[in-house]
């Protein structure tokens, strides 16, 4: 799992030790929450902004760029890697599908939003569905609830 960057600093220093409590205005000593997992992948992908950035003037052959997430690499793990990627579908203004993607043996729930030069995947491995049937009363379903919302966006 992604955690903040205390895993550069030296275990003994003074920083290390800043950064495993804090104290309160009325002096309490109590520990750092935990950060939030999407703050701190933001800024991780900042830093990598700055060392892409850091390539400026180099000649580039460069045929498309990707930012990967992986929600679930097992269908056990379908259920919160399937409301993982929907919510990030959500806050790219897109919508996620169910089936083989990119020609993949495997089913996947996927959404691949684009971001001026960058395509984010994000993904889940899913059970097979039961049946075409079964795929496409999914499907009606959920553009059933789209349309519920307002319709396409």
């Amino acid at each position: 799992m992604h955690t903040d960057r205390t895993d550069t600093i030296d275990p003994g220093s003074a920083a290390a030790e800043l950064r495993t409590r804090e104290v309160g205005w009325d002096g309490a000593v109590a520990p750092l929450a935990e950060p939030d997992y999407w703050l701190s992948l933001a800024a991780d992908l900042r830093a990598v902004a700055d060392l892409v950035g850091s390539l400026a003037g180099t000649p580039a052959h460069v045929s498309f760029v990707t930012v990967g997430i992986c929600a679930g690499l097992v269908p056990s793990e379908a259920p919160d890697g399937i409301a993982t990627v929907d919510a990030i579908a959500a806050a790219f203004g897109g919508s996620a599908s169910t089936g083989h993607h990119n020609g993949s043996a495997l089913w996947e729930h996927r959404v691949d939003p684009r971001v001026g030069e960058v395509v984010l995947s994000a993904f889940a491995i899913v059970p097979k569905p039961a049946s075409v049937e079964d795929e496409l009363r999914a499907e009606v379903e959920a553009l059933r609830a789209q349309l519920a919302k307002g319709g396409a966006r």
